[in-house]
């Protein structure tokens, strides 16, 4: 297959290529799976009914189904896509009656385009639930009710769901009530019973801290979920463990241990005295009680490093060398380990005058660098990154793992995604380089590969068995490397003193409240717990409850279940009402504020309908130059998705966007005047803050731009 030479090329050309290549070489569906094409899901609702038990639950459908009943038989029937739908049948001496309607899917977003269902349920001709909300991950919803009949002939009531709290994820919690405690519940439950029952102090049943009891899928899950010594021990670990990747020295060691300790001893056991033993044990090793214990764990672990480590988490780097008579031969490979040959990384400099090839090979994992350097000022430098390690649960520590690549001191690859799981579920992709420097000219490639093993194409890193089929690669070249720009972040100018990672620097701004904001993300850069005596200067009023004596007020059911409080939030003197609401999930990740300017400075003076006061500013959405309705606005609409506001630094170039939809907001006042931060959970945004100022007018005056360094990729 010829190259391609093209000026600007992007890794979505290189998977389209590929496309082509599945087009002229067809194979079975799974191909497709293989590489990650998106596949359409569908989420309904699930009714079994039996004379001993009866259960509404969350259900998922790999597939979008082309029925409205997807199952029906032995009690148990699937329901997707009904506007509205009755169904009635009998458990033991119990009616039953279940009534509910789902809403259309929408296109974007994982709160967006599953809407969830609004679900009734009466026994015996009394309504228990009314209008619950089932598979929804904007606010508060349930996954199950159900109702398990004893051979007394009583029954169990189980209700599993989450609320949603700011800045928490999701977390399903259950609570089981006895048949006579369940009639003494309040009927119908309330629309958001999980946060009902918790403040009411019902009991909860037992939940593992490090995973969601509602998914438990092995044996040795269940029996943590089924046990409260268990359940409290992996809570225990789960605190260890996470303190222990605090510490820089041994991060990389307690994630590889931690591994091989779930493979290899917890999940293992058959019983519940294994399991304690193996939580107990862990704990110990990771609690590091003293500089004698840590020097002896870190001595066990570096003694397993070879046998535990995923050395695919890596990056291998190549670089040959040649001083030919008329030339020099300079070349560069880059690839995913899956060898563990080859040095820690380094920097390695060649020299003239050898004929022989010179060959260095190093190992770049993690929160390491490599370059090669050339005689002929060619240099090749490769860094590798790592996401966020987590306990377990979704990702299993396996964050994503990234890489950026320089040449000659120009970044041509930034944050490319080469391993780890919490990223994308497909497999890893097969992504390589070459870099070749010949008669003072660099040549850039990057290649895709597949392998076809009869009517199988595959991942490269899920096949490397002896008898696999030769590889099929795709390549394409770069545009002159001397076109980039110079990144003068790696590569500072000599002489130019540049900031260490994790220092905060002021892109916009001056004064008092700056310095003060700036000694305040220096110790917490959410600004989100700024303590009560603050040698800062900056004070937070408390959210809480609305009071009796408050007036009443009805929020829509998107805001229902976050905080409010009350009091000068415009800088006018007079008293406002503020509710704010968080969300963490794929569609949004951020706060919303509903502000409901007063007209009185000694008492709450409002309308009792604050989205229909024309002077509410729904924030973070409003910010920006131009308001629309707030039901246009997420997580009432898709309209305005993409809506936000910009700050400018003090250079042009450095404006940064804030995402509503992915914003966080916290307020402080300082000398008596009310401000705001604006923090941001994107990716490309989440190492600044904006502070802005409340004004009377409704308007905000932008007060600073402060930024993070981060390491740079």
């Amino acid at each position: 297959m010829k190259d391609l030479h093209r000026w600007d090329f992007t890794s979505g050309i290189a998977a389209l290529l590929i496309i082509f290549l599945i087009i002229l070489f067809p194979g079975p569906a799974k191909c497709e799976e293989e590489f990650g094409f998106w596949v359409s899901y569908a989420q309904g609702i699930k009714i079994t009914c039996t004379p001993t038990s009866f259960e509404v639950a969350a259900y998922t459908l790999n597939d979008r189904p082309t029925a409205a009943v997807v199952k029906k038989g032995k009690g148990e029937t699937i329901y997707y896509g009904f506007k509205k739908r009755e169904i009635n049948c009998l458990f033991g001496k119990h009616k039953m009656k279940v009534s509910f309607t789902t809403d259309e899917p929408r296109e974007k977003g994982m709160c967006g385009a599953v809407p969830g269902s609004s679900v009734n349920i009466w026994i015996d001709g009394q309504q228990e639930m009314k209008q619950q909300l089932f598979n929804n991950e904007c606010y508060e919803s349930l996954m199950s009710a159900s109702f398990e009949q004893e051979k007394e002939g009583h029954f169990v009531f189980k209700i599993c769901g989450h609320e949603r709290m700011s800045g928490r994820p999701i977390n399903n919690e259950c609570f089981v009530f006895q048949e006579e405690a369940f009639w003494s519940l309040p009927k119908p439950l309330p629309m958001s019973p999980i946060t009902e029952l918790k403040e009411k102090g019902y009991r909860k049943e037992i939940h593992a801290a490090s995973f969601d009891c509602g998914k438990a899928a092995s044996e040795v899950e269940k029996l943590i979920c089924s046990d409260d010594e268990l359940s409290k021990l992996d809570d225990s670990l789960s605190k260890a463990y996470l303190q222990a990747l605090k510490r820089a020295d041994i991060k990389e060691q307690t994630i590889r241990s931690q591994r091989q300790w779930l493979k290899n001893e917890r999940n293992t056991c058959q019983n519940a005295e294994c399991i304690r033993k193996a939580y107990e044990t862990r704990i110990k090793e990771l609690g590091l009680p003293d500089e004698g214990a840590q020097t002896k764990t870190g001595q066990q672990h570096e003694s397993t490093t070879d046998t535990d480590e995923d050395i695919t988490r890596s990056l291998t780097m190549t670089c040959n060398y040649c001083d030919y008579e008329t030339f020099q031969d300079e070349s560069v490979s880059l690839a995913q380990t899956t060898e563990n040959q080859g040095k820690p990384a380094a920097v390695k400099k060649f020299k003239r005058g050898s004929s022989q090839r010179e060959t260095e090979t190093f190992i770049v994992r993690p929160g390491q660098f490599a370059e090669c350097i050339y005689p002929s000022g060619t240099r090749v430098r490769v860094k590798v990154g790592e996401g966020l390690s987590k306990a377990y649960g979704e990702c299993g520590a396996d964050p994503e793992v990234f890489m950026s690549l320089w040449v000659n001191e120009r970044k041509i690859v930034s944050r490319l995604w080469f391993a780890g799981h919490c990223r994308e579920h497909g497999p890893n992709p097969a992504v390589s380089f070459k870099i070749l420097g010949m008669h003072n000219r660099v040549s850039f490639e990057k290649c895709h590969t597949a392998i076809c093993r009869g009517n199988d194409l595959t991942s490269e890193n899920d096949i490397l068995k002896k008898d696999a089929a030769k590889p099929l690669s795709v390549c394409v070249d770069f545009p002159d490397v001397s076109k980039y720009p110079k990144d003068l972040v790696e590569y500072p100018p000599e002489g130019v003193k540049t900031p260490k990672v994790g220092d905060i620097e002021i892109m916009y701004g001056s004064g008092p409240v700056c310095q003060a904001v700036l000694d305040e993300l220096t110790r917490d850069f959410s600004l989100y717990n700024i303590p009560v005596q603050s040698k800062t200067g900056l004070s937070q009023p408390n959210w809480s409850e609305p009071s009796a004596e408050s007036p009443k007020v009805e929020l829509p059911k998107e805001l229902a279940g976050g905080g409010e409080t009350i009091f000068d939030f415009n800088n006018d003197g007079k008293l406002d009402r503020v509710f704010s609401r968080g969300f963490y999930n794929t569609y949004m990740e951020g706060d919303v504020w509903l502000v409901q300017p007063g007209r009185s400075s000694s008492e709450l003076v409002v309308s009792a309908s604050p989205m229909e006061d024309k002077n509410s500013i729904y924030l973070p959405f409003h910010l920006g130059e131009v308001r629309s309705n707030i039901y246009d606005y997420p997580p009432f609409s898709q309209k305005n998705d993409e809506a936000g506001f910009s700050m400018k630094g003090r250079n042009e170039k450095d404006e940064v966007y804030f995402r509503g939809r992915y914003s966080t907001i916290s307020f402080f006042t300082f000398r008596g005047a009310t401000y705001i931060a604006v923090g941001s959970n994107s990716e490309d945004t989440k190492n600044y803050v904006a502070v802005l100022k409340p004004l009377p007018d409704g308007r905000f005056q932008k007060i600073g731009l402060f930024r993070r360094v981060s390491e740079n990729f």
